[in-house]
């Protein structure tokens, strides 16, 4: 067994209903995918092909999820495990409502923000641990994460990018430096 096919054994365990979708395969991804196309007025226009999404106990992913490493499998899956598990601590109508709706859907929604920093810790505890702690300290690494919670991609979820940065360069800081004590 690998370390990927390990992990996917763990979260079906914790999670008996856990499965892995194509989202090519579900006419729901593709209802959600013309809906942020629309919301996002055609910026968000790589929603079946560049993300994973979690909804219950299901991760769609895109049609390109085989070509990926085991490594980025992994990083991504410790990343949608956390959502499973915010989704299991509050319930999943309480966790959808939080994730879409509270404050705003767009611009100002804190519950979403709150959720993504928690999940978006984990990818970066886990690319530490999986590529080095370099891999995480490289502006490209950074600007993506920044982008994710500032652009079109999970449609504008927080309007200060100043906000986010500081907790980006702080996030990645303290999960190195506990990264480096716990590894000495």
């Amino acid at each position: 067994m690998t370390a990927y096919t390990d992990l996917v054994a763990s979260i079906t365990k914790q999670y008996p209903n856990f499965s892995i979708v194509y989202k090519s395969n579900s006419l729901f991804m593709k209802i959600i995918n013309a809906l942020l196309f629309v919301l996002s007025f055609g910026q968000m226009n790589t929603f079946m092909s560049n993300f994973i999404t979690t909804i219950g106990s299901t991760v769609y992913v895109p049609s390109s999820w085989d070509s990926f490493s085991d490594i980025s499998k992994i990083i991504i899956l410790r990343h949608e495990n956390i959502h499973l598990g915010q989704a299991a601590k509050e319930g999943q109508l309480l966790f959808s409502l939080k994730y879409l709706f509270w404050y705003f859907p767009m611009f100002f929604a804190w519950g979403r923000t709150v959720l993504e920093m928690e999940a978006y810790k984990e990818s970066i505890i886990a690319t530490i641990e999986n590529e080095g702690v370099s891999a995480v300290q490289n502006d490209s690494f950074k600007s993506w994460l920044i982008s994710n919670f500032t652009s079109s991609s999970y449609l504008w979820m927080w309007y200060d990018s100043n906000y986010i940065t500081n907790w980006v360069n702080k996030t990645i800081d303290d999960c190195i430096s506990t990264y480096n004590k716990t590894n000495k």
